[in-house]
């Protein structure tokens, strides 16, 4: 009765975590501290022995890149930022603790968490349109001011939450074979907000999920397959394109170039200068993270400290004249990781990453494989792992789809 009790609880206390997500940060925290302090102290009554632990060596995996932040600490000049950067990626112990201790949930329970999280996105949008409409009928403009203005956080980090909640639609909508009229619906409006809020790297996800989901739907059947070949090669083959443009257009300018002050009150519609204008920063952005990471054999394998990644990326546009990327990232998790704790970070992040997307192609968990693309190429053009609101979004969903029930749990049951 007691375990049936504990399970209820915590089953409310996830909905109000998964339900706060896309909202503001605060929020969040207060519903993650409550399920977390009923979790340690059913622990405490219980005391699960380590093999009940669920999923312990992804569990492990995420200790230990957590730990390395600790240990960066040793060879960090800037202390207070190296104990800030423990304090935000708490997450990597705190939610895969939660799930290993917590007691497991049916597959019904997973969808309900599901349709939580979409109901919650989906109310983000009159939020938005509250702000948004009556400016336009006064001023006839949209800008990028505004929008940060009028989202729950970030519009970066609300367009990954409504990228998620596509794939969750997605999912719902196979399992209950529901009609595909709703799916394209809910399609449009998430291409939409993503457009309206000039989200990036949320864009470069659902682009990249669109072209890749119906491939690898294609790919079930033996008389597309030569098919899917082609478009993967065509899909290779622009991306090759687009890259050797961007090495064309560092090689072709001083990259000497004032910032246009106007940038953050930019029309929410010029998504192309938008696009240009990030690009061409993030140039100079991934330039010096290569060239800090590499300066010497210590930073390449122990990376500059926890704490001095900033400091080193401002040193590096300094002494280039970029003074207006001064405070910026990497804009690459991979790259920010490897300038923090060099080869040894980065390739932990790497496993952190990978392990849970061949532990999940193994179990037939193909849903999880396919949203963990979209996480890596999100990373790939943004550091979200670097602040609370990234890890918050990358732990708790990805943890929630990794955990989702699949093949291999029925089989043992």
């Amino acid at each position: 009765m007691k375990a049936i009790l504990n399970k209820k609880i915590y089953f409310v206390l996830l909905i109000l975590v998964i339900a706060s997500l896309p909202w503001h940060e605060h929020l969040n925290g207060a519903c993650t501290l409550l399920l977390m302090l009923w979790t340690f102290l059913y622990n405490i009554y219980y005391r699960p022995a380590w093999h009940e632990w669920r999923e312990r060596p992804w569990m492990l995996l995420h200790w230990l890149w957590y730990a390395l932040f600790a240990i960066g600490l040793l060879w960090t000049a800037d202390y207070s930022e190296g104990i800030f950067n423990l304090e935000v990626h708490m997450l990597l112990v705190l939610v895969p603790w939660m799930w290993a201790t917590a007691p497991p949930l049916h597959t019904r329970e997973f969808h309900g968490l599901m349709w939580v999280f979409v109901v919650s996105v989906l109310l983000t949008l009159p939020y938005m349109l509250w702000g948004i409409i009556p400016f336009y009928l006064k001023y006839r403009e949209i800008n990028m001011w505004l929008i940060t203005q009028t989202t729950p956080f970030h519009h970066g980090f609300l367009g990954m939450y409504w990228v998620s909640s596509l794939w969750m639609v997605a999912y719902l909508l196979s399992r209950k074979r529901a009609a595909a009229l709703f799916f394209i619906f809910y399609y449009l409006l998430v291409m939409s907000v993503l457009l309206l809020i000039n989200a990036k790297a949320a864009l470069i996800a659902f682009a990249a999920l669109s072209f890749l989901a119906p491939c690898f739907w294609l790919s079930s059947f033996k008389q597309y397959r030569k098919h899917l070949a082609l478009s993967v090669a065509v899909g290779f083959a622009v991306l090759l394109c687009l890259f050797l443009v961007g090495i064309k257009v560092w090689q072709g300018t001083n990259y000497h170039y004032q910032v246009d002050s106007s940038v953050n009150l930019r029309s929410a519609f010029d998504l192309t200068g938008f696009l240009q204008y990030s690009f061409y920063h993030r140039l100079g952005q991934w330039h010096c993270g290569v060239e800090v990471w590499t300066q010497d054999w210590q930073t390449f394998l122990f990376g500059v400290g926890t704490g001095d990644a900033t400091q080193a990326l401002n040193a590096c546009y300094t002494a280039n004249d970029w003074d207006w990327l001064q405070g910026y990232s990497t804009h690459n998790e991979f790259l920010e990781e490897a300038v923090r704790h060099g080869l040894i970070g980065l390739l932990l992040l790497l496993a952190v990453f990978l392990y849970p997307v061949i532990r999940s192609i193994r179990r037939g968990n193909y849903w999880y494989m396919l949203q963990a693309v979209a996480f890596f190429i999100a990373l790939m053009v943004d550091c979200y792992l670097s602040n609370q609101k990234g890890i918050v979004w990358y732990m708790w969903i990805g943890s929630m789809w990794y955990m989702l029930p699949h093949r291999e749990d029925r089989t043992k049951k």
